[in-house]
């Protein structure tokens, strides 16, 4: 069995784990090894791959290594020796030399005719001049070279923090001497910033290196990282948002992918805030090697959220401009923090690390968090599937997790239901305690279980059993298809479903005849999730209405109610209008009169589809009494119905050009928004195309002025660009208005 791979540190896995699971980089990977091959002179062309924590350096060098390792023409030519991602033991020239034996002498091959590496290393470390310690233990290194016959790759991490914790200046140009003149030496290196040494003219190390840059990963890279690490296909949009919120890292992309492989998007964002619980060593760590001072800069800067100025930190930190400077630039040469735009003279700074500014704000709260998960909130929306798709998934009312909407019908079937013919069972023992056991079972979820039972429940009831055992049978099967769901067994459940469909439709109670209902009701809900074709589950919706539409239970008419509303929401999904038109007339017909809550809804809902129809079909003055019918008694609505009823109201205004009624009902809806537990996709598609129609100003204006101000905050930022108005934000919602505009961009053309 493969081994998992390691959260922080690719130093753990193995040769063959780390080639399996290297798929980015690969041009700068390629660059790196055909450097190698073409290092065969005089001098060696060293190189410094530079890039932030997490960004991939690590992994990327030590896939050189195997590569040099692996490949028949390197391996016969070079050696890797390879240093740990922290030297902590390296002062001088000399403990410089003395560690690349310790790490050859380790990895060097054992046994044979070969020199002593570790009677050498064990000689060296009673050396006390420093001077004759980097002499012998070079000339070491060297004759382990010469007799190997093959050139040295000195693999060295962090060096920024190497030459941070050497005191001692000669120490870079008695390095740099060696790295000139010995072609038997190739040295890469890493480092998490650009610094000093390799920086400015007269040091040791200026000019020495060619530097390789990692920048972020785009979009395309982010989605084959994502699809390695979770074994499944992302949507080009999902990857989109997980790239701004990680801001392109790999470690972090890495982490969010393990966490959701196996979430959908939504169920992703709304489960950040345990991410980053859950990886709260890691985000910790940040801290952990900063001094009080550089922490109380840094976390300045995590507060305040977006690209700032050294005076701007100093103010938040409490501390003078000066100081705050000087700490800023340190921090920046551990990579901690980067340069994120400004001027030479004031250089804006922002957390190197995204996650971590938000993993910092979420858990300090006191009202940080807000604008965080109202972005989180937005791009959930943004990034998910299109609006019209959103849209018509929640008038199906089939969330991600099925079984729940599964389980609350059935709850309702055996709290709601009074069947005067129910008795006690003959046997009051065993099968009421299953039966007891069972409702626990399922309230906690535990599908294992609950399927055990119920096989236990369906071996023990015969079929000349009374009808409260018969009752007592039908809820176990229906808890069984259930549990099935739970498990992700759809077939099952669907084939499950609808034997007790057949088996309980002319059941003796009502009971039975409502689990019937639900089974029949349920098993449609399933076919989407199986990937039937719209006309399949067409004619499951007439074969369901055929079965149970002559009932005179109110509850199985809610059931057919909703039936009728997912029949007529797939004729709209087929473009079928006339059809759609005459089913709708065929439920306002049979529920018109209907006072029952959720069927009330369902009128109201499908209604405002006859609506939407009316417009597509030039029929704008209908369309504008069958809107007005719904929304005079708005009070009693669901918040969704009467956001869609302004929606599809304010677009008839717009369309007949009367932009004060518009501005009304957009003002309207603008304030029901805060009221859900997300911003609906519709919201978003059509404020954009009202911005196309009525101006940036005019919609920027009602955004900020409603109390939606924080939930659209993207949204706002990408229309004050658009009209030139600089505001400082944070980088991750100024990406999310860059893809606004672009949006924006596509509609106007």
């Amino acid at each position: 069995m493969a081994r998992a791979a390691m959260k922080y540190n690719p130093g753990f896995l193995t040769d063959q784990e780390l080639v399996d699971s290297f798929c980015v980089r690969v041009a700068e990977f390629e660059m790196l090894v055909e450097t190698i091959r073409e290092s065969t002179g005089s001098s060696n062309p060293h190189q410094l791959v530079v890039g932030p924590r997490g960004t991939g350096k690590t992994t990327l060098l030590l896939r050189v290594a195997v590569e040099v390792k692996r490949d028949p023409e390197l391996k016969s030519a070079w050696f890797p020796i390879i240093f740990p991602e922290e030297s902590y033991e390296i002062a001088t020239c000399g403990e410089f030399w003395m560690q690349c034996l310790a790490h050859l002498e380790n990895q060097a091959p054992q046994g044979g005719d070969g020199m002593d590496l570790a009677r050498t290393l064990a000689e060296v470390r009673h050396e006390q001049d420093d001077q004759r310690l980097a002499g012998r233990c070079l000339d070491a290194i060297l004759e382990f070279a010469d007799q190997e016959n093959k050139r040295l790759l000195l693999i060295v991490e962090n060096l920024n923090m190497l030459f941070d914790d050497i005191n001692e200046p000669d120490v870079g140009w008695q390095l740099r001497h060696t790295l000139q003149n010995e072609k038997r030496i190739l040295l890469f290196a890493s480092a998490t910033s650009r610094f000093e040494e390799i920086e400015r003219y007269g040091r040791a190390m200026y000019d020495l290196f060619h530097v390789q840059d990692l920048r972020r990963l785009d979009t395309d890279a982010c989605a084959v990282l994502w699809k390695a690490v979770s074994n499944r296909d992302p949507d080009r949009n999902v990857v989109r948002s997980l790239e701004i919120l990680t801001g392109g890292n790999p470690r972090l992309l890495a982490i969010v992918a393990r966490f959701g492989a196996m979430l959908s998007f939504h169920e992703l964002m709304d489960n950040l805030l345990r991410l980053v619980d859950d990886h709260t060593e890691y985000f910790k760590s940040h801290l952990d090697f900063l001094g009080v001072q550089d922490r109380r800069v840094y976390l300045a800067l995590a507060r305040l959220w977006r690209p700032a100025t050294a005076r701007e930190v100093a103010e938040q930190a409490r501390l003078p401009t000066n100081n705050c400077s000087a700490l800023l630039g340190r921090l920046v040469d551990r990579g901690a923090i980067l340069i994120a735009g400004g001027e030479p003279r004031r250089k804006q700074y922002y957390i190197a690390e995204r996650m971590y500014n938000i993993y910092y704000l979420l858990r300090m709260g006191r009202g940080s968090d807000r604008l965080v998960e109202a972005l989180v909130r937005f791009m959930r929306t943004f990034y998910s599937r299109s609006a019209l798709e959103d849209y018509l998934s929640s008038l199906w009312s089939e969330p991600d997790n099925l079984d729940e909407t599964i389980i609350r019908q059935f709850r309702r079937a055996l709290q709601s239901i009074d069947h005067a013919d129910s008795h006690t069972l003959v046997d009051p023992s065993e099968l009421d305690e299953l039966s007891e056991k069972l409702d626990d079972l399922v309230e906690s979820d535990d599908w294992d279980r609950v399927i055990e039972v119920c096989e236990t429940i369906e071996s023990l009831v015969s079929p000349d059993a009374s009808l409260s055992e018969q009752e007592n049978l039908a809820n176990a099967r229906f808890c069984h298809s259930v549990a099935l769901v739970g498990l992700g067994r759809i077939n099952e459940a669907s084939s499950l479903s609808s034997a007790i469909c057949s088996d309980y439709l002319d059941g003796d109670t009502q009971l039975l005849r409502f689990i019937a209902a639900i089974a029949g009701s349920s098993r449609l809900a399933m076919l989407r999730l199986l990937r039937h074709s719209s006309e399949d589950i067409l004619r499951e919706c007439d074969q369901f209405i055929d079965q149970f539409g002559r009932s005179d239970s109110t509850h199985i008419n809610e059931i057919i109610s909703e039936v009728l509303f997912k029949k007529i929401m797939t004729l709209i999904r087929l473009d079928r209008k006339m059809d759609s038109l005459v089913v709708i007339d065929e439920f306002i017909e049979r529920f018109g009169r209907t006072e029952t809550p959720k069927v009330v809804q369902n009128l109201s809902s499908i209604l405002l589809e006859k609506a939407r129809i009316e417009i597509q079909i030039g029929q704008l003055d209908t369309a504008l009494n069958t809107v007005n019918d719904v929304l005079v008694n708005s009070d009693k609505l669901a918040i969704s119905v009467r956001l869609n009823g302004l929606i599809i109201r304010s677009e008839i205004y717009i369309i007949n050009d009367r932009i004060d009624a518009s501005k009304a009902d957009i003002a309207a809806f603008l304030e029901l928004l805060p009221k859900l537990s997300e911003v609906p996709g519709t919201v978003i598609a059509k404020l954009l195309r009202y911005t196309i129609r009525l101006g940036n100003r005019l919609i920027l204006d009602l955004i900020e002025a409603s109390s939606s101000a924080d939930v659209l905050h993207p949204l706002a930022v990408a229309l004050r660009q658009e009209l030139d108005i600089s505001a400082p934000v944070s980088m991750e919602v100024a990406e999310v208005a860059k893809d606004i505009r672009s949006k924006l961009a596509v509609l106007r053309q």
